[in-house]
């Protein structure tokens, strides 16, 4: 029985090698773009919304309502200078305003229970309302930030007692 070449023995190790890594290519799941976007989104919405509960402890107050105003001041601009919130990746040209992934200006209210943070999502339109009869359904993402009580704001430690 003849043995193999060692040029043989090369070339049959890289075509096993070839069909394992592509067997193992085919295995991985597919990322949908949009998919990745949303969870940016969730992300951020999370950053924002522990920006805010930060703010709350350290000031005992909220942050100013006007928009540019409220980013500015958990981005540095507040009497401690403290960064609550690094600056977005995706900021609207014109209004200086943070955006989604989708490049539309998140939606920040303030109401009597809380803060609610808002993305209009992929559609770009912000459609609460599910259209039952239309079939068509929304794909905002929203986040509810509870207001802190004193209970929290005594637990709170200042980076100054740190």
């Amino acid at each position: 029985m003849k043995t193999p070449s060692k040029d043989f023995l090369v070339v049959m190790a890289l075509i096993g090698l070839f069909v394992i890594g592509t067997s193992i290519w085919n295995l991985k799941p597919k990322t949908n773009f949009s998919h990745s976007r949303t969870g940016y989104v969730h992300r951020e919405l999370y950053e924002i919304a522990h920006a805010i509960k930060n703010y709350q402890l350290e000031y005992k107050e909220e942050p100013p309502i006007p928009l540019k105003e409220f980013y500015a001041s958990l981005e540095g601009t507040n009497p401690m200078k403290y960064v609550f919130l690094l600056p977005g990746r995706h900021v609207d040209a014109n209004s200086g305003l943070r955006c989604d992934a989708w490049y539309t200006p998140y939606q920040v209210f303030k109401g009597s229970n809380g803060w609610l943070l808002r993305s209009a999502g992929q559609n770009r339109t912000f459609d609460d309302i599910k259209n039952e009869y239309a079939g068509s359904q929304t794909d905002d993402i929203s986040m509810l930030v509870p207001l802190v009580d004193e209970k929290d704001a005594q637990q709170a430690i200042s980076p100054n007692d740190r």
